[in-house]
């Protein structure tokens, strides 16, 4: 047992008698409330701002992704805000957290500002961060600080105490707001209504956090530095501990995004889709941070393994996985693992409660780089959805990190998964490459041209957005204008066009995608495209 961790490790047993009452104290059940319906708050607000600006940006999987940017980098905000002001007077802090959230409060009932809807052109993501910085930052910041704060207040109040456990009662009532959503709360209300009723909710937590932070100022802040510049030394955390904090929340946000991105835009674009991903997500928090935590380290090394090898392997070759009944059932089961792995080696290196904010800091700085890397950098510098093979490369990487102590045996096997996913990388590049025509991408997706059976008389051109087939054309000449997929002259649309009426015909179609149906177009007939 390293010193750094020796009171952590005590605090995780169970609570001496002694402490039950202090536990169900009412100061107590304060702090809990607050962060229960922070958190809650937090992630209910998630899905239900997105879903109120999606049909502004065409109601494309990417606008959840954008949004999954700000989530991650407003987080960021809110634990470098917590972190900073753990730094200053308890009296100040407490006088600091009333004032915004007192303003917070000027900004409500939240709707997103119109001023925002008008067309951006070729920066829509950078369109969509200012909108939701504009109507709901300073909010989702405040919330975003409320665990850590109150973690901090905690440890003032009972010192040589572990707050970890809010951490996991945090993320317990986040995962808990997110399957609420659509199975409750979506269902029976409408948008003004569901803005409405976190409205009141908001009220209701700016009043709860306002006399817990007043009730905070007569707790000594705490000790900078330990009773010896010795202790205070050893339990610092080492570079490395933290290079690691940073390394494994990255690793789990870009896992995130990048199965949120794939099961969107190669599956099925539902948006009950984009929220699962991210309750598993949380709910590895929850299990790993837990008062009496389910992470086996043992055990979820080796899951670690098999899921890395099929989702490998399910990227590379997509013909076995492309059914949504197998692909999201196996893409959330790779998902929750490798997280929860991420996450339970986090708690694994968590620090003294001197050192908690700085230590979330870390954490939610690896999330929001993961987060705007997949996000907003790799569809710069992608011409193809490259992220996941790269998450999970980057996962095999950092585990080798994370398990070079244990020896010579665990070193050996994780440089050979290493080598597996950069292999796997290399495949999947080469495979979108392969008989590609053209490739490009843009905010909406990532499209090619492939050319199949080339050089025969059989050859056609297809369109391609990720694994889904859009259209296709002959490249024969006699044969280009031959309406073809699922669009052929015997299916439904083909027969309602060919049947439905003499003369010229008025026609409107939804989705441009290859332009097929514009084939059945005769002389004098009006055809119109609307597309995003």
């Amino acid at each position: 047992m390293s010193p750094a961790h020796s009171d952590l490790e005590i605090s995780g047993a169970a609570p001496p008698r002694a402490n039950l009452s202090e536990s169900r104290s009412p100061l107590t059940l304060l702090y809990s409330s607050i962060v229960f319906l922070g958190a809650f708050l937090l992630f209910l607000l998630e899905p239900l701002f997105a879903k109120l600006i999606l049909p502004w940006f065409g109601g494309s999987a990417a606008v959840w992704a954008t949004c999954l940017v700000f989530f991650q980098s407003a987080l960021l905000l809110g634990y470098l805000y917590a972190d900073l002001t753990s730094r200053i007077a308890p009296a100040r802090q407490s006088f600091l957290h009333i004032a915004l959230l007192v303003l917070g409060l000027w900004l409500l009932p939240i709707a997103p500002h119109a001023s925002w809807r008008a067309p951006a052109g070729d920066h829509v993501a950078w369109q969509i961060l200012g909108l939701l910085s504009a109507s709901i930052g300073l909010p989702f910041a405040l919330l975003s600080a409320t665990s850590p704060l109150v973690q901090t207040w905690l440890a003032r109040r009972r010192a040589g105490s572990s707050p970890y456990h809010l951490f996991a009662l945090s993320n317990f009532a986040s995962f808990t707001a997110l399957l609420s959503f659509p199975f409750l709360i979506e269902p029976r209300l409408s948008s003004h209504a569901q803005a409405n009723l976190w409205s009141a909710l908001f009220v209701v937590f700016a009043v709860l956090c306002s006399l817990g932070a007043l009730v905070s100022q007569k707790f000594p802040a705490l000790p900078a530095h330990s009773a010896s510049p010795e202790a205070a030394f050893a339990s610092r955390p080492s570079r490395r501990e933290q290079f690691l904090w940073l390394a494994l929340s990255a690793c789990g946000s870009m896992l995130l995004l990048s199965i949120t991105n794939h099961l969107t835009q190669d599956v099925a674009p539902v948006p009950l889709l984009w929220v699962l991903p991210l309750a598993l997500y949380l709910l590895t928090f929850t299990l790993a941070f837990a008062r009496r935590s389910l992470y086996s380290r043992w055990l979820l090394v080796w899951l670690l393994a098999v899921a890395l090898g099929a989702l490998g392997y399910a990227t590379y070759d997509s013909s076995y996985t492309n059914r949504i009944q197998v692909s999201v059932p196996l893409f959330c089961a790779g998902l929750f693992v490798c997280c929860l792995f991420c996450h339970g080696e986090l708690r694994r290196l968590r620090p003294p409660p001197r050192f908690l904010t700085s230590y979330y800091l870390l954490i939610s700085l690896g999330g929001a780089l993961g987060a705007i890397f997949v996000g907003l950098i790799a569809p710069l510098i992608f011409r193809n959805f490259y992220e996941l093979p790269m998450a999970l490369f980057l996962t095999a990487v950092v585990a080798f990190g994370v398990l070079w102590p244990e020896g010579w045996l665990y070193r050996i096997f994780w440089a050979a998964a290493c080598i597996a996913m950069a292999v796997v990388v290399v495949l999947n590049v080469r495979s979108f490459q392969e008989d590609t025509v053209l490739m490009t991408r843009s905010f909406y997706g990532a499209l090619r041209v492939k050319d199949y059976a080339k050089g025969t008389a059989e050859e056609y051109l297809s369109l391609l957005h990720g694994s889904i087939e859009h259209g296709a054309q002959y490249a024969d000449s006699s044969r280009r204008f031959q309406p073809t997929t699922y669009y052929g002259s015997d299916s439904g649309v083909g027969l309602a066009l060919r049947l439905c009426c003499a003369g010229p015909k008025r026609a409107g179609v939804i989705g441009l995608g290859a332009g097929t149906l514009a084939a059945y177009g005769q002389p004098g007939d009006v055809f119109r495209f609307y597309e995003i």
